[in-house]
């Protein structure tokens, strides 16, 4: 007669281990991947908020000339936002592009152009 085999033998604990702590390692890493994609979608949403904010800001306020700035909003922490006007590629001096720029930690986040013109 065979003894009979009482838990189990070490080999077959090592292997329960591997295949947990490779279980909880992946999981581990696809939280952290996670994390970085809400936080760079978060990101980008806000500072779509601060453009189109800016964006209206600018259309209603009164024209500057070229070369100059608008006012810029207020913007939430580690945020901020600024506009820069170019001329026109056609030399119209009533109507301008209005370059705004959205950082975050000092990294641009979000670049969007507008066209103003003076009425």
């Amino acid at each position: 007669m065979k003894p009979r085999q009482r838990g189990f033998i070490m080999v077959e604990t090592v292997f329960a281990i591997a295949i947990v702590a490779t279980a909880v390692a992946t999981a581990a890493g696809a939280m952290s991947v996670s994390a970085r994609v809400i936080d760079r979608a978060s990101s980008r949403t806000t500072a779509s908020w601060i453009a189109v904010s800016q964006a209206e800001l600018v259309l209603d306020a009164a024209y500057v000339t070229t070369g100059g700035q608008y006012e810029s909003v207020t913007t939430p922490a580690r945020f901020t936002v600024s506009n820069t006007t170019l001329a026109f590629p056609d030399g119209d001096a009533a109507i301008q592009y209005v370059d705004i720029t959205v950082q975050r930690n000092g990294s641009t986040v979000l670049t969007h152009r507008i066209v103003k013109v003076n009425r």
